[in-house]
């Protein structure tokens, strides 16, 4: 009804009533719309919800305003009665440009503008306004709202925004049952899907295998409902079908209300960096083992001067092979006289008894013999897939799966294997593991020969066989 009574009293009062007034009727009935006016005025000011304040046009005097339009600008409104209305704008201008879509529509509604209390401070208000004529006089109605709140809320949400887009890692955001529902441009790049390639879909499609995804899924909702986060380390799968590693933190997404609406996981792309740590692990696993093997060389070399006793020389040289390329089991074959068989001379890791007694042929159908005649190195990946040579039954017994063997150098040639004749000589093997069904790449060093007298050591004999 005041809003109606308002237009009623403002068509009045547009009009030059005083000097089209041609009788003291029309005069008298002015002078009451005025009057009701100010007691209409002053009964919505006081209880209006907003700040409010009318303004001379002419010079922008506040003519009126209500006690809210005092609280918002620090001051009491009867202070600020007379004080020019664009002393409270932060920039003059923006007033101005009020003060023509006022002219131009009639009305400026809800326009948003940085404003100043009257100790400087900034905020952030929204402006109607409103021509009227008071008393004859053209004023303005304006009416302001603060939404400082609101506008900082907005800019956040501009920075998260830009954030989402630009930051460098991945970033996704799923619902309560494992959705995606948003997706950055940078999870675009790490895991190779667009936007709306995974939106709606669930995170399963990450996972080469959905028994892998549902043990990471539970682990994360588990995490999740007892602190809340979860970090860790994941195996992923590109859309192309490469695999990748990432660094993954997923925290809960929560409502206003502190309700669960989903979760938010940022992951950050370390494929290259673990491969980068593999291969030097791999590296320095590579110098280290070196290292350890010129230590036994150098150490076997000091014991071959030092020892008198062969025999012990033999069986210190088998526990430091063993000990140095990490095997299970190393024998040393000597070759006896006649040059049909060799005997387990030393050893490590055989069943009790078997060394000093054992004997292995020395014919090309094993691979003691096999080697001997070949005059080198002989590697077998695996023994039960042998074709060249049969395993012994000493190999058979132990579950031997592969191994090397090696030539120790003595008084014999080739020919002399023709002829049958055969000087002191001999042949080592390293077996590195049982029968478990794995392979291994193993080593193959020489071992010292089975003369009276302590080898010459002429070449390291220690040598990396891949």
């Amino acid at each position: 009804m005041y809003n109606r009574k308002l237009e009623f009293i403002n068509q009045k009062l547009n009009h030059s009533i005083v000097e089209q007034c041609l009788g003291c009727a029309l005069r008298q009935e002015m002078e009451v719309a005025l009057q009701e006016t100010k007691e209409l005025l002053g009964a919505i000011a006081p209880t209006a919800p907003l700040p409010l304040a009318v303004s001379r046009t002419s010079d922008a005097a506040i003519l009126y305003c209500n006690d809210l339009f005092g609280l918002t600008f620090g001051s009491l409104s009867t202070e600020l009665i007379g004080r020019k209305l664009p002393e409270f704008y932060c920039e003059p201008a923006d007033r101005q440009l009020l003060l023509a879509e006022l002219e131009n529509q009639g009305y400026v509604r809800e326009a948003e503008v940085q404003l100043k209390k009257t100790d400087e401070t900034v905020f952030w208000a929204s402006v109607s306004m409103r021509p009227l004529t008071l008393e004859g006089e053209s004023v303005i109605l304006s009416i302001f709202s603060d939404i400082t709140d609101r506008k900082r809320a907005q800019e956040a949400l501009r920075r998260q925004a830009l954030t989402f887009e630009n930051i460098y890692d991945a970033v996704a955001i799923a619902d309560t049952v494992g959705r995606i529902i948003d997706w950055n441009p940078a999870a675009e790049r790490i895991f190779g899907y667009t936007k709306a390639e995974v939106i709606g879909k669930s995170t399963e499609i990450f996972h080469s295998s959905s028994e892998q995804a549902t043990a990471l899924t539970h682990e994360i909702l588990y995490s999740l409902r007892n602190s809340g986060r979860w970090s860790g380390t994941i195996n992923f799968t590109r859309k192309d079908g490469s695999d990748g590693v990432c660094e993954t933190t997923v925290v809960i997404v929560a409502d206003e209300f502190g309700k669960a609406v989903g979760a938010m996981a940022i992951s950050r792309d370390i494929t290259l960096v673990k491969r980068s740590e593999t291969v030097e692990q791999e590296l320095l696993a590579s110098i280290h083992s070196r290292a350890r093997q010129q230590a036994a060389v150098a150490y076997l070399g000091q014991q071959a001067l030092m020892e008198s006793d062969l025999s012990a020389l033999m069986d210190k040289a088998v526990v430091l092979v063993a000990q140095t390329l990490n095997v299970e089991y190393c024998k040393l074959l000597e070759l006896l006289p006649g040059g049909h068989a060799f005997l387990l001379r030393a050893g490590e890791g055989w069943q009790p008894g078997l060394v000093g007694n054992a004997t292995v042929s020395a014919s090309t159908k094993s691979q003691a013999g096999y080697t001997l005649l070949a005059g080198e190195s002989v590697i077998v990946e695996d023994v039960r897939l042998e074709t060249r040579f049969s395993g012994a039954p000493l190999l058979h017994n132990h579950r031997v799966v592969s191994g090397v063997s090696v030539i120790i150098p003595g008084n014999w040639s080739r020919e002399d294997l023709a002829r049958g004749e055969r000087g002191s000589g001999g042949e080592g093997e390293i077996w590195p593991e049982r029968n478990n069904g794995g392979k291994s790449s193993p080593s193959s060093p020489s071992s010292p020969s089975s003369s009276s007298h302590p080898p010459h050591l002429s070449h390291p004999p220690l040598v990396p066989s891949l």
